[in-house]
């Protein structure tokens, strides 16, 4: 009788403990819904920038915010007052995204799409072809980077 007693003792211990972790499971829901907390497979997905500087030599620094999902997909390069930003598959293979250039206010020319100014200069964004590539992070990178532009500062 009483491994009878033990079993059953056992049994009703597993059941009142799985009715408490459920209580507790569904307790805990409501509180993150009263703080506005989302749950884990309805949280959105948070992107961080990071500002990346550029023309840093002269009288025209210029920096643009970059999603972290562009890290280490992403190099640009400085030639005189033209800065291109590529995206990068292997060591060696860049493809060219879109280029930042200035030049003194009496330059401009019709048709420049300027994204910003300071004393002396315009900047001019100039967005290259897009390529015809198998690359879910290319793509991903040339849909964003209207936003990137219009993240553009000029001190």
């Amino acid at each position: 009788m009483t491994i009878k007693k033990a079993i059953i003792t056992l049994g009703l211990t597993v059941i009142i403990i799985l009715l408490l972790f459920s209580y507790n499971n569904k307790n805990n829901n409501q509180k993150n819904e009263a703080w506005g907390i989302p749950e884990k497979e309805n949280a959105e997905i948070v992107t961080t920038y990071s500002r990346v500087n550029f023309f840093l030599a002269g009288l025209n620094k210029a920096s643009l915010a970059i999603p972290d999902y562009w890290e280490g997909n992403y190099r640009i390069k400085e030639q005189g007052d033209t800065v291109t930003f590529y995206f990068v598959r292997g060591v060696s293979d860049e493809i060219s995204l879109f280029s930042i250039f200035h030049k003194e206010k009496s330059e401009f020319s019709e048709g420049d799409e300027i994204i910003g100014s300071n004393s002396i200069s315009d900047f001019v964004f100039s967005e290259h072809e897009t390529k015809n590539l198998d690359d879910n992070i290319y793509y991903k990178i040339i849909d964003n980077i209207e936003d990137v532009v219009k993240s553009f500062k000029a001190s």
